[in-house]
């Protein structure tokens, strides 16, 4: 009888998990991946969060591999162009999949940025942009970051009440076109490993700390601003891997969306076999 009840048990909660899941493909350089989107995945006392995951590409190690893993994506929670917010009239247009038909009724929508050192915001009642609303999202330029905060009431299934639930999505403006390295994603986690696989002791897997070097890749295609976000432990190691970047082969720069070459922020994850999963 036990074994029975947790068989089903086990089934309704996968079958929660995929009710709440949905996938889209997306691409880095010219390795796809499926980037997962969470809605309603999990709740924090009375906050439902939305947490897309980063479009982001691992080399796969070999099974019983003890190395490091090597990732590179672009440095933003969720991507979107300006192009989807000039033409945005509801929360529908921005955020894929939008979960309207959980929303009982809203309390508010807030719609942020920061400029300046301050913050600015705009709100509407629902779902529909208001004017202002608009007219914050198309006065973003790229890198600039946006925060959806919105603020309604769920209605319990099995008691009928009706919760306070708060969803968060944030963004970060794109260039129409996403610079990507010109020999391909395989062949620049390739790099990456090549080229510091003698420079890191072995000696010291189980004391380095996971680390992102953050860069820019310029019109030209070359990386600049390269520094770390925190030491992994050992100033060698450090300066290896910023070296490492500032020395990588050319990029295709990243385009807006009259074809203009522009700069794009990126971050490379590198991270010690202890602090993998």
């Amino acid at each position: 009888m036990k074994k029975t009840l947790l068989i089903v048990s086990v089934c309704i909660i996968s079958f929660a998990f995929m009710a709440f899941g949905f996938t889209n493909r997306s691409e880095v350089g010219d390795v796809s991946n499926k980037d997962v989107l969470l809605y309603l995945s999990k709740e924090i006392g009375d906050k439902l969060t939305f947490d897309p995951s980063a479009k982001s590409v691992t080399m796969p190690n070999e099974p019983g591999e003890k190395v490091f893993s090597y990732q590179v994506q672009g440095r933003y929670a969720r991507a979107i162009t300006k192009a989807v917010l000039k033409d945005a009239k509801s929360l529908k247009d921005i955020i894929p999949y939008y979960p309207s038909s959980w929303i009982s009724n809203y309390q508010s929508v807030v719609i942020s940025t920061s400029r300046g050192g301050k913050d600015i915001a705009a709100t509407s009642l629902n779902e529909v942009l208001s004017v202002e609303q608009i007219a914050l999202l198309q006065s973003l330029g790229l890198e600039d970051d946006l925060q959806i905060k919105v603020n309604y009431k769920n209605k319990n299934e099995i008691t009928g009440e009706l919760r306070d639930q708060l969803m968060e999505v944030a963004m970060t403006v794109v260039p129409e076109k996403e610079a990507e390295f010109a020999s391909g994603y395989d062949q620049m986690i390739n790099y990456l490993k090549e080229n510091s696989k003698d420079k890191i002791s072995v000696k010291m897997l189980e004391n380095l700390q996971t680390t992102f070097v953050l860069f820019t890749v310029n019109e030209q295609g070359n990386t600049e601003g390269v520094h770390l976000s925190e030491s992994t432990g050992d100033a060698e190691i450090d300066k290896a891997l910023v070296e490492l970047v500032e020395q990588m082969p050319k990029w295709k720069p990243a385009e807006n969306s009259k074809g203009v070459k522009v700069k794009q922020k990126f971050q490379f994850t590198f991270r010690a076999p202890s602090d993998n999963c």
